[in-house]
């Protein structure tokens, strides 16, 4: 895995694929990319939370929401990842933004 983009978005080799999810661990705002990958299953290293790096689906109860993922396409030696606004608004990131909560 490979954190990139100001540590807000992880691309991750899993077979022959690539994808590209987000960093930001929903339950508390922790590294997801930090923490371990297992075949497509990568676990925050903060308390354990796992999610599907294919589709960002939530799989332990820890994993409080489900991950943002992004379009990855391989241009030549590139790896070109399309964001969107779901990169701002992940996880802890999102409260901190919003203060009404």
């Amino acid at each position: 895995m490979k954190v990139v983009f100001n540590d807000l978005v992880v691309i991750a080799h899993v077979g022959d694929q690539f994808y590209a999810f987000g960093n930001v661990c929903p339950h508390v705002g922790g590294p997801v990319g930090e923490g371990l990958l297992d075949d497509c299953i990568v676990e925050c290293p903060w308390h354990a939370g796992q999610w599907d790096v294919r589709t960002g689906r939530a799989l332990t109860i820890l994993a409080t929401k489900d991950l943002p993922v992004f379009d990855v396409r391989i241009t030549g030696d590139d790896i070109e990842v399309s964001l969107d606004e779901r990169v701002l608004t992940q996880g802890s990131l999102a409260l901190s933004r919003d203060s009404t909560l």
